[in-house]
This record gives structure tokens, sequence and C-alpha cells, in this order.
């Protein structure tokens, strides 16, 4: 029998009324024997020359059939007794069996949510930086029940394919990723996607991702990943190998990731539309590292970008704030429509907020 403090809060609820539910059985159970004895006491009460009437009423709410005119009155009184333990017996089982199968959904509540956060906690051990660090599991996996699935080349995936995986998924599921080179396709549903396994060795062609999907990626190697309207995209720790990231719409947020365009990619992130947040990045070796074109804005802090043609390209109206960042050993800092300006950004049309940052 658990304890109310052994079980999670998650489970709290249902087993407390599966609980309520078993006590109620065996409270009617006890009603229900208790006012069969009170009637046999009854019986046994009232004088001699009442009992058989006594004894006939009670049979005749028992729905007794069979013709008893020929019993005596203590054959009838037997009939009674017995028919009465006999429903009795009927109500015990009863109980028994319904508050049995109560304990059961409990069990089987607990050890589901038992079984749920020990996942958890093995993804947590499992998925690891490439320095060793354990990567940050979403609070929404943690506070939700956890639908995830194996996406791999193994006997033991539930998906070989990525659109495998857009057909057996629904919104919020969990993708985890283990060693493999994985053709490109359509985001189509809202989810997560993390590698399980070494960085280098989980790696995506071409993501395409829907308007309006939010989608988080961690720890893998993406081949350029192109955002639609309105779409929320995470990334962190991962690492964008050739072709960069198209932003038509809506918010990316990246972190703790690797931009490398060698040998000198198109752009690393091209943002046409929407805002963005770059922090603790490096971006090396494309044509463009940023570009932000009007209307656009976007954050970088903490990052790297070395190497490039242009580091950023900042478009009128648009507005880029760059903090703590090295912006050494590119050919140009920012331009505009194939005009040069000089690293301070006092004559760009766009708007630069620069703090603390390292040029040539």
């Amino acid at each position: 029998m658990f304890l109310i403090a052994e079980i999670p809060f998650p489970t709290f609820i249902p087993s407390t009324v599966l609980g309520l539910i078993a006590l109620l059985f065996w409270y009617l159970y006890n009603s229900y024997t208790t006012k069969k004895k009170a009637q046999l006491d009854e019986i046994n009460s009232v004088e001699q020359s009442n009992r058989i009437r006594v004894i006939e009423m009670r049979l005749n709410e028992l729905g007794v059939t069979v013709d008893t005119s020929d019993l005596t009155a203590e054959q009838k009184y037997d009939l009674l007794v017995r028919l009465l333990n006999s429903k009795i017996r009927k109500y015990l089982i009863a109980a028994i069996t319904l508050i049995s199968l109560c304990i059961l959904l409990v069990f089987l509540i607990y050890t589901n949510h038992t079984k749920n956060e020990s996942n958890v906690q093995h993804l947590k051990e499992d998925t690891s930086k490439q320095d060793g660090n354990a990567l940050p599991i979403p609070t929404k996996i943690l506070n939700q029940k956890i639908h995830h699935f194996l996406l791999g080349p193994g006997a033991n995936s539930d998906c070989k394919t990525l659109k495998d995986a857009m057909d057996l998924v629904q919104d919020g599921d969990t993708i985890f990723a283990e060693d493999g080179v994985y053709d490109g396709g359509t985001i189509s549903k809202g989810l997560t996607i993390i590698g399980k396994g070494e960085i280098n060795k989980i790696r995506f062609d071409l993501l395409n991702v829907r308007a309006k999907m939010n989608l988080s990626v961690q720890g893998l190697t993406l081949s350029g990943l192109v955002i639609f309207a309105k779409s929320n995209v995470t990334i962190n720790n991962c690492d964008i190998l050739s072709s960069g990231i198209d932003m038509f719409d809506g918010y990316l947020d990246i972190s703790n990731s690797i931009l490398d365009g060698s040998p000198k990619g198109g752009f690393a992130i091209f943002l046409r539309s929407g805002s963005a947040a770059v922090s603790t990045c490096k971006i090396l070796q494309w044509k463009s590292g940023i570009v932000i074109e009007t209307g656009t804005t976007i954050e970088v802090k903490s990052s790297v970008i070395n190497n490039n043609e242009t580091g950023v390209q900042v478009s009128p109206g648009s507005t880029a704030t760059i903090k703590a960042t090295d912006l050494r050993f590119n050919r140009h800092v920012a331009v505009e429509t194939g005009k040069v300006f000089g690293s301070d950004g006092k004559e760009m049309f766009g708007t630069l907020i620069e703090e603390n940052n390292q040029y040539n």
C-alpha cells in the first residue's frame, strides 16, 4: 500500500480519487451487511407468533418466487438466512473486485510516472555537449507527460527517417536522434529534436520549418535551415556547416553553437524579417556572417564573428545590437547595398548599437 507522501504530485489527484472510490465500495458493503444482520436480529426479537409473518415479508422483499406455503417456520427462516448470506457474499466479491481494480490502477499510474521520470533522468545523463557537460532538457519536457521517439538506424529505433518521424509525432513531442546522416525535409509539427550522441556524428541535411511552428534543436549538426513565417526556433549546442540559416519571419534564438561556412559559404544567418538573438556562438568562414534586412532586429552578445568577407551586414531601417563580441579578421564589419562603412557605425543607414566589441 502506497503512502500519500510517496506518491508524486502529478499522480496524487487520480490516486486520491481512486482511493475514495475504493472506500465508497467498502462503505456500501459494510452498510448492506449491517442492514441484513439487523433484519435477522429483528426476526429473532419478535414474538414467536409474529415471526412467521416477518420472515415471509423479508422473503417477499428478496423476490422469492418459489412456493413456501408447505414449509415450516424453521425452514422458512433457514431459507431467508441462506438468501441473505448469499447476497452478502455477492456484495463482498463485488467490493473486493472493485477495490482491487482501484489499487491496480493506482499502481499503474504510479509506475508509469516513475518510468517517465527515469527516462528523463537517463536522457539528462546520456545526452552531452562536446565539452562533456550535460545538455539541459527543456522545461516543457519535464513538466508534461513525455511522448518521445527514437530516430536512428538501429533495430530499437521508432523511425529511420525524418519523414517517418513527422508521420509519427504530434505537436509537443520529442525526437532523440542517434548517430547517423539523415536526409533533410519539412518540419511540419512543433517539436524538439535532441542529439543522443556526439554532435559531429548526428547530421541533418537542409531542414525547412513550416510557418507557425515551434522547433527546438539541441546537440547535432545541421546543413542549412530555412524558417518560414511566424515560427519560433531555438538552437542550442549545434554545429551548422556549409549552409546557414535563412529566416523569412518569426523569432530565432541560437546559443552555444558553431556556424562554420568553410570554404566561404554564402551566409551564416540571413534575417529577412522578424528578429533574432545570438549568444556565445562562433560564426566563421562565410561570405557574410550576419545579414539583416529592413525592419528586422538582432542582438548578438558574447560571440565570435571572425574570418568572414563581411562580419555583419545591416540594411536601412534595421537594428543590430552587438555586445562583447569579437569582430576581428573580417574584411568588412558592416556594409549596406555595396557601400562599405567603418566599424564605428556612424555612417550607416541602419542602426548599430555596439558595446565592448573587438575590431581589427
